[in-house]
């Protein structure tokens, strides 16, 4: 699907090189050094989803999906929400993990949890999907 003004609903931020219309009209725009996926040919097998990554992937991701929000402080907030309704033992170990942790694991129960439970609730292939998104971004500063 080709970008138009009517497809975009946000203007591309500085430093973007490429964007990508997906199905719900928002796109996911690239910056420079980010794997930019290329669409899968007719019968190819979608891209592996990766074990883990990044703190700056992930955080790429979510701020593109804007599932917590669009910016990091909202999405420490949302996460801080989240994890407040944990009883205290687990809260502090998974607050500790999703802000010390460098990489994260696809299948990291409280990453799972906070993504396919509510408010979100996304399927498992949209989490899928989700990890081939963020693992598409550079994993770290712009190289």
């Amino acid at each position: 699907m080709p970008i138009t003004a009517s497809s975009i609903r946000e203007p591309m931020p500085a430093g973007a090189i490429r964007g990508a219309v997906q199905t719900d009209g928002s796109v996911i725009w690239y910056m420079h050094g980010d794997d930019i996926p290329q669409p899968p040919e007719q019968g190819e097998q979608p891209e592996p989803v990766p074990q883990s990554v990044t703190k700056r992937q992930l955080y790429r991701g979510l701020m593109q999906m804007g599932w917590l929000g669009t910016t990091m402080p909202q999405i420490d907030a949302a996460v801080n929400t989240l994890v407040n309704q944990m009883p205290e033992l687990p809260r502090e170990v998974a607050r500790s993990d999703f802000f010390t942790s460098r990489d994260y694991l696809r299948n990291n129960p409280l990453l799972v949890s906070a993504l396919m439970g509510p408010p979100l609730s996304k399927t498992a292939e949209q989490v899928d999907d989700f990890f081939r998104l963020c693992g598409s971004f550079a994993p770290e500063g712009d190289a």
